[in-house]
């Protein structure tokens, strides 16, 4: 989370709370950045996290990141150069 929320780009971070046992959702509200907003999923929906999140995300471009996931810097804005030139091809 840290590597995203250090990041040189303008974006979001959607939380998806699959009805989560552990720390994660306090960790995550610790971080207090605006940039990152929190959805809790009915459990029965928690099997679908991923189109749930492309369905309610602001942006044009998404990437899925895991728990596991560690961004270099300037990794955001290079995706996106990346995919705005796949576009124009």
């Amino acid at each position: 989370m840290k590597s995203l929320l250090n990041q040189d780009a303008d974006f979001e971070i959607l939380v998806l709370d699959d009805a989560s046992t552990d720390d994660t959702l306090s960790l995550v509200r610790s971080l207090n950045d605006e940039r990152i907003r929190i959805f809790s999923l009915e459990p029965i929906r928690a099997a679908l996290p991923t189109p749930i999140a492309v369905s309610i995300c602001a942006g044009a471009n998404t990437s899925r990141v895991s728990i596991t996931t560690i961004w270099p810097n300037r990794g955001v804005s290079e995706n996106r150069q990346i995919f705005s030139m796949r576009i124009r091809m």
